[in-house]
């Protein structure tokens, strides 16, 4: 169970991501997070120090919320076809409750791109599961379950119907006219038709 410290910093760690996507780590203020998290400036400073401790705990913080389901998600039990459903629905799940996460992850990438990826490689519960979850289509392709295809385009193209929407979602709200609720929606479905997207491009040629 979450306690009053724990809760509360996890508050303020989702609000000064947004802070941070929004202005970037220059133009963000600790007295807007503050002022947003609805707690006075000392205690900001109590539970984080300084502006670069913080964004150094929203990194963590983004990286613990994103990668434990995508790792519990890539379980070993269950068909190729089966983990492959979970992990798009823990990642859409994910992501329709934090949207902002995919800008922030592009944005580290294009700033600080080797710090970023030294932390995910720190990461000891990630790629264990991933391996996991493509030796299963390895021995499923050559069983002819599903259709051979190299696992790195796979993952680029469940990344990319995924976290696209996401990233563009101001052009679609813009372009297309739709409301936040609606985008929400819209999300939801998309974890059906991203499932039967790649399971009739994985469907064995006959």
């Amino acid at each position: 169970m979450v306690n009053m410290r724990e809760s509360t910093e996890l508050h303020i760690l989702n609000t000064a991501r947004k802070h941070f996507v929004s202005n970037g780590f220059a133009g963000t203020r600790m007295q807007g997070i503050a002022d947003e998290a609805k707690i006075n400036k000392a205690l900001l400073h109590y539970y984080f120090r300084s502006k670069a401790k913080l964004y150094e705990e929203v990194i963590d913080s983004t990286l613990n919320t994103l990668i434990p389901p995508l790792v519990e998600a890539m379980g070993e039990s269950g068909s190729f076809a089966v983990r492959l459903d979970r992990i798009i629905d823990a990642y859409i799940t994910n992501l329709i409750k934090h949207p902002d996460i995919p800008i922030f992850i592009v944005s580290e990438l294009s700033q600080r791109q080797e710090s970023f990826i030294e932390k995910i490689k720190k990461r000891t519960d990630f790629f264990p599961a991933v391996q996991s979850f493509i030796i299963q289509m390895s021995i499923e392709m050559e069983e002819g379950i599903i259709r051979k295809m190299a696992p790195m385009h796979l993952f680029l193209n469940i990344v990319g119907l995924i976290v696209f929407p996401f990233i563009a979602k101001p052009i679609f709200q813009t372009v297309l006219n739709v409301e936040q609720s609606e985008f929400e929606d819209l999300m939801h479905e998309r974890k059906e038709v991203v499932m039967e997207f790649i399971h009739a491009a994985l469907k064995p040629v006959s």
